[in-house]
């Protein structure tokens, strides 16, 4: 956050490897190879069970740092929780994992 906010208020320019260092960007890879290195975390994230990305990215988004207490918190994840593992995409993962197969998700 520190980090980010210098450069947002000062203009200061970086390059990749700078943002890298300050954890801006996860990953640096040559300028010819982007798009294919972008391709291929969405590729790894899309055959993830879709319910559980989801439900992540909802938790994530609400754990952000904020003052005051929100004890909803824990009943929003419970209640995702509880979501998640009566899914059919939780039975697939289960029966796959059984039968050493990739599951086949359908996001229900």
């Amino acid at each position: 956050y520190q980090n980010a906010m210098r450069y947002l208020v000062t203009g200061d320019q970086f390059d990749a490897q700078r943002a890298h260092e300050l954890g801006l960007v996860q990953e640096v890879v040559p300028e010819r190879q982007a798009v294919e290195a972008a391709a291929a975390v969405c590729d790894k994230i899309a055959r993830q069970a879709p319910l559980a990305v989801q439900a992540l990215l909802k938790q994530v988004r609400a754990a952000r740092p904020e003052p005051g207490l929100r004890p909803w918190r824990l009943l929003n994840l419970m209640a995702d929780v509880v979501r998640l593992m009566g899914s059919k995409d939780t039975k697939e993962a289960v029966k796959a994992m059984k039968e050493k197969r990739p599951p086949q998700f359908q996001g229900k």
